[in-house]
C-alpha cells in the first residue's frame, strides 16, 4: 500500500493513505476508509490542545485500540510508543500508550500544516504574562492583568483559562472587524444594484442573510467577493468564504442547507446595471 503521510487537500473516504485535514471547526483524520472526526478539535488545537487531551476525548471515542495498533504498525511509530513507555508516561497501560502515540502523531502533523500556529499560541500567553494584555491586528486591546500573577497563583485551571483568552481575544476581534467590513460593504452594493436580498446579522464569523430568488446569485457573488478582501492586517494570507443555502420551502434551516456555494460557482454571474 502506498502511504502518503500528509495532504492539504480534502481527503476522500477510501483513499489508500493516511492524512490529516481540517474541515470547518472539525479535524478529520482519515486512514483509508476509517475516519476520526474530532468535533471542534479545530478550536482545541487553536488553544494548543495537548496530545493527551486529544487521546482521552475524541480519539478514544472514535477509534478502537485495534485501530490504533494498526496505525502504529503502518506508520512505524513503535519507537515513539516505546519512548512513552520508558519516560514520563511509563505508568500508562498498553491501551493508553496506543491512544497517546496516535494522538501525538495527529497533533504533530496538524502543526506541520500550520507551522507558525503553535509558536503564536505560546507567544500570546507569554506576552500577556509580561505586559498584562494582548492586542489584536486591528488594534483592540484585551486587558489580562491576572495573567501576570503566574507563579503566585497555583490554580493551573485559572492560568490555562487566561492563556486561552489571550489567544482567543485577538482572533475574536479580527473576525468581528472583518465581518463588519464584509457586511457593510455588501449591504452598500446590494442597495447600489437595487437587490431584494438582505443581510440581517452575524453568528460568530458567519454572515446571515435572506436572499431573494430573483437576485440570489448576484447577492452571493457580491458577498463572497467581499470575503476575499485583502486587508493589510491579513499579512498577505488569502481569505475565502463559502455559503450554505437553506431553502425554507423545503424545510431547511440556517446552517443546515443542502447547497454549498463558493465564489468560483458565481464568479461569472453578471452584475445588473447600477441603480443609484
Amino acid at each position: 500500500m502506498k502511504i502518503k503521510r500528509i495532504t492539504r487537500k480534502p481527503c476522500v473516504p477510501g483513499e489508500t493513505f493516511y492524512c490529516v485535514h481540517v474541515e470547518g471547526n472539525n479535524v478529520i483524520c482519515r486512514a483509508g476508509k476509517t475516519s476520526v472526526k474530532g468535533r471542534n478539535c479545530g478550536f482545541g488545537f487553536l488553544f494548543g490542545m495537548s496530545a493527551t487531551a486529544f487521546a482521552n476525548t475524541t480519539l478514544r471515542l472514535e477509534w478502537t485500540v485495534a485501530q490504533c495498533e494498526k496505525f502504529i504498525k503502518d506508520f512505524d511509530l513503535t519507537d515513539m510508543r516505546n519512548a512513552f513507555r520508558e519516560q514520563e508516561h511509563r505508568g500508562l497501560s498498553e491501551d493508553d500508550t496506543a491512544y497517546l502515540t496516535v494522538a501525538t502523531y495527529f497533533r504533530t502533523e496538524f502543526f506541520k500544516i500550520y507551522r507558525r500556529l503553535e509558536t503564536w499560541i505560546n507567544d500570546c500567553g507569554t506576552l500577556a504574562s509580561v505586559q498584562g494584555y494582548v492586542i489584536s491586528p486591528f488594534g483592540a486591546r484585551r486587558l489580562l492583568p491576572q495573567r501576570m500573577y503566574q507563579g503566585k497563583d497555583d490554580e493551573r485551571a485559572v492560568i490555562k483559562n487566561l492563556s486561552n483568552i489571550a489567544v482567543n481575544s485577538p482572533v475574536q476581534d479580527y473576525e468581528t472587524v472583518f465581518m463588519a467590513n464584509v457586511m457593510i460593504n455588501s449591504r452598500e452594493k446590494f442597495k447600489k444594484y437595487g437587490l431584494k436580498s438582505h443581510l440581517i446579522g452575524t453568528v460568530h464569523d458567519s454572515a446571515v442573510g435572506f436572499f431573494h430568488k430573483d437576485d440570489e446569485l448576484i447577492a452571493l457573488k457580491i458577498l463572497l467577493k467581499e470575503f476575499m478582501t485583502d486587508f493589510p492586517q491579513a499579512n498577505g494570507i488569502p481569505f475565502y468564504g463559502e455559503c450554505n443555502i437553506a431553502d425554507p420551502s423545503k424545510g431547511e434551516v440556517w446552517g443546515l442547507g443542502k447547497k454549498e456555494v463558493l465564489y468560483e460557482d458565481v464568479k461569472d454571474v453578471e452584475l445588473p446595471m447600477r441603480t443609484r
